[in-house]
């Protein structure tokens, strides 16, 4: 008898940018969700997209814009925002998935080779401290829309060696809920980061939650990192 095919699917999502001109990014930072496709998120994601829908949203769920009310955001109220985020948080904390987001300061490293550099070092280092986790599936699926070239060149690099590996570069963002969740990290993530690492928050970061809700959402962090 065959053996059933087993896949890893991994969304990424990437935040900042490598230039240095002033009013850039001080942090780079990578977030990612894992997928063990044999896990059932069938219930959670059909809960999700059934509120969406009864809100009239169906689009896809940007973090960014939708705290900072830009975009299709624009003519929301807070009210509608916080609804729309906490629909897609507690997707994720109850779905069974994984996650695990890392961070550079820009400030530290002397120039964009080095940057690169850099972040190629910290996915090798991942990837290499759970060869055991990442080998045992049969395939592993990275979605991850290039959207800055050099990290789709240097996450190749790192993935290649894992078995049958598929980068897909396009594919339909307003239904891959699960790299929304991946865009949602590179924000929320970076929150637990920035006040762990005193660094600056902005005035977005502050305004949008309460500190009851911070203090739950660095809990489901904690809880969901892979480990």
């Amino acid at each position: 008898m065959k053996k059933a095919e087993t896949i890893l699917r991994i969304f990424l999502d990437e935040t900042g940018d490598n230039g240095d001109a002033k009013g850039s990014s001080e942090l780079i930072g990578l977030s990612i969700v894992l997928w063990d496709s044999r896990k059932d998120i069938s219930k959670e994601l059909t809960k999700l997209n059934t509120k969406l829908n009864n809100i009239g949203f169906c689009d896809m769920i940007h973090t960014n814009e939708l705290l900072s009310r830009k975009g299709k955001y624009k003519m929301m109220s807070t009210n509608e925002r916080k609804s729309i985020f906490n629909y897609l948080f507690y997707f994720y904390k109850n779905s069974d998935i994984k996650s695990k987001s890392f961070f550079v300061k820009k400030k530290e490293l002397d120039n964009k080779d080095t940057l690169y550099k850099n972040i190629s070092k910290i996915i090798k280092q991942f990837v290499l401290e759970y060869y055991n986790y990442f080998s045992q599936f049969s395939k592993v699926i990275l979605y991850y829309d290039n959207g800055q070239k050099p990290l789709g060149k240097i996450l190749d690099e790192c993935l290649a060696e894992l078995n049958h590996y598929e980068h897909i570069i396009h594919f339909d963002k307003t239904k891959e809920r699960l790299f929304q969740v991946a865009d949602m990290l590179t924000f929320i993530d970076k929150y637990r980061y920035k006040s762990s690492n005193k660094v600056y928050l902005s005035t977005k970061e502050k305004k949008f939650f309460t500190d009851e809700e911070l203090k739950l959402i660095i809990k489901t962090l904690k809880k969901k990192e892979f480990k």
